[in-house]
């Protein structure tokens, strides 16, 4: 009686396990601001937890937007899995997902990351799977525990890393088609990755001020045990970068 009991627990379990993933969750901007704590602005009419996939898709140009206070989580993120032309905006609060891709399987779609504060914090960030994905960064932070990935498969993607700081296990620019340009942010890399980032700066796929600077490349010298890359302007540009003017 004992083993029928265990054989019947070791068969229905995996059927709990698989009934209990949940289904993708997708943002459809239904609500009266673009907030991602506000319920309707989900399909589901509800807040994406830990254990719900979340995809950004629709409608085109639409921004979800994460501000001071909102804690935000969900598994996988996807931005840009259709067509069109979508947001993820940080501002503040954070973000946690397990993994995150930016510009999915349409090629036709954009996937935009602007990231201006608050923190993200995922395992792997992919920049233009398919379709195009594009991260621009002004402040914050994104913490990865694997890598980012620029482009993921065989789309596009671009990192304007023009402020904040990336901390990451390594860098991937898996062809000519994934760039970054940095002027005032920094990427901080796990071990000594500073042989395969000179690669890429060789190659062009890294610039500093789109040319006009110089990148500062290191390794256990800016921060112990890891690699650090930033960019001094050549120039002294009026208005200073991301500074503005008055009218």
């Amino acid at each position: 009686m004992l083993k029928k009991t265990i054989c019947l627990i070791c068969l229905v379990l995996p059927l709990v396990m698989l009934n209990s993933a949940s289904a993708i969750i997708f943002w459809d901007a239904e609500g009266f601001d673009d907030l991602w704590s506000t319920t309707v602005n989900w399909d589901t009419d509800t807040i994406p937890t830990r254990i719900d996939p979340v995809s950004i898709d629709n409608p085109d140009n639409t921004h979800c937007m994460i501000t001071d206070g909102i804690t935000a989580i969900c598994e996988t993120l996807r931005v840009a899995n259709s067509g069109a032309t979508t947001n993820l905006d940080i501002s503040g609060g954070s973000l946690t997902a397990s993994g995150a891709y930016v510009g999915v399987d349409n090629p036709d779609g954009h996937g935009i990351l602007n990231m201006s504060g608050g923190v993200f914090s995922t395992g792997s960030l992919q920049l233009g799977w398919s379709a195009t994905g594009t991260l621009n960064m002004t402040g914050g932070t994104i913490n990865l525990s694997d890598n980012l990935q620029v482009p993921g498969l065989g789309g596009a993607g671009t990192v304007n890393l023009n402020g904040g700081t990336i901390n990451a296990s390594e860098l991937q620019l898996t062809s000519k088609l994934g760039t970054m340009n940095i002027t005032t942010g920094v990427l901080i890399l796990e071990g000594d990755d500073t042989a395969t980032v000179q690669t890429y700066i060789d190659d062009d796929w890294i610039t500093a001020y789109k040319g006009q600077g110089r990148l500062n490349l290191d390794y256990n010298v800016t921060n112990p045990g890891r690699t650090t890359l930033s960019a001094t302007a050549l120039l002294n540009p009026v208005p200073a970068d991301g500074a503005t003017v008055a009218p």
